[in-house]
């Protein structure tokens, strides 16, 4: 049974690599949706993960050449990410995170020892290196195809 399951595995292996990378840029897509990161900036980090949507799953069907465009497009989209978490950073690079988001001494506690009217929470620090790793992973898959394949 694990022989089949092994078989299926190496003769599908490039397709099912380029499938779940898909889904997992899908599923970033389905995430950055529901907080609603689309304002300003954001929209970079939203399009660049729904781009490598995209790709992934059009790098399925790719020759060799349109591969190699592929891969170069991955590595151009890992350094969005990069940029990214460098901006999600911006704040605790240059210590106003702990100021900005420190309730003022006056607010009156509100549920759960908060403020009323609450307070903003800083951007998730690492959140766009998922973006970078699905797309190095892509660019690794997509380059390391053999051309006869």
């Amino acid at each position: 049974m694990l022989d089949k399951l092994q078989s299926f595995i190496q003769q599908r292996w490039y397709t099912l690599m380029m499938l779940m990378i898909g889904v997992g840029f899908v599923t970033l897509t389905v995430e950055l949706i529901g907080y609603q990161h689309w304002q300003a900036f954001q929209l970079i980090g939203l399009s660049a993960i729904i781009i490598g949507a995209i790709i992934s799953f059009l790098a399925i069907g790719a020759n060799a050449s349109l591969r190699r465009t592929l891969g170069l497009v991955f590595l151009v989209l890992a350094l969005i990410g990069l940029i990214g978490t460098i901006m999600h950073n911006g704040d605790r690079l240059t210590g106003k995170a702990n100021e900005e988001r420190r309730p003022p001494p006056t607010a009156v506690e509100g549920q759960a020892g908060r403020p009323e009217g609450g307070f903003r929470m800083p951007p998730p620090a690492l959140a766009p290196l998922s973006m970078s790793g699905f797309c190095i992973l892509g660019a690794i898959v997509v380059l390391g195809r053999r051309a006869e394949q």
